[in-house]
């Protein structure tokens, strides 16, 4: 049984993004105006390759989907897909609004992805929101992750032997 779950960015991943953009897009157009009227290229370019590189990280990384399987988790990412594998059975449960800090990775830009401290454990995050994520404890590995339908996502991971 293989079931996909879809990642909905939450309005706050959606503010900062769109934010983003729209302030790289008018930095970049300041810049470029003064950089064509008098001095050198360079800082053009290194402006360009910061504030487009930024956002073009961010968007490669953003989360997509869930696929459920019986071996594990795989999460389809813009660029490239995440596998989780899980062997045995995992812990699984549902953080209604949980305590995040982020420690490495993205914090709203194109969703959350990164190392994250999520309820005081280090935790890798796979989500495009941060309420209602599921927690799942494989071995020494916590993952969180924000299917649209975290109820439905818990149920599959029971039906497929994984939790």
């Amino acid at each position: 049984m293989i079931m996909e779950f879809k990642a909905p960015l939450d309005g706050l991943a959606k503010v900062v993004t769109a934010g983003v953009v729209i302030l790289d897009a008018a930095v970049l157009a300041i810049i470029w105006h003064f950089a064509t009227t008098e001095g050198p290229l360079w800082p053009l370019f290194l402006s360009a390759v910061i504030l487009i590189g930024v956002p073009l990280y961010g968007f490669l990384g953003m989360v997509r989907a869930y696929v459920v399987d019986e071996g594990g988790i795989t999460v389809k990412r813009v660029l490239g897909s995440r596998r989780i594998p899980i062997v045995g059975r995992a812990e699984a449960r549902i953080l209604e609004r949980p305590r995040i800090v982020r420690t490495l990775g993205s914090g709203g830009l194109f969703g959350y992805f990164g190392r994250f401290i999520v309820e005081g454990r280090r935790v890798t995050v796979y989500s495009g929101r941060r309420d209602r994520l599921v927690l799942i404890v494989t071995g020494d590995r916590a993952y969180a992750l924000g299917p649209d339908d975290p109820e439905g996502f818990l149920e599959t991971l029971r039906t497929v032997g994984l939790a």
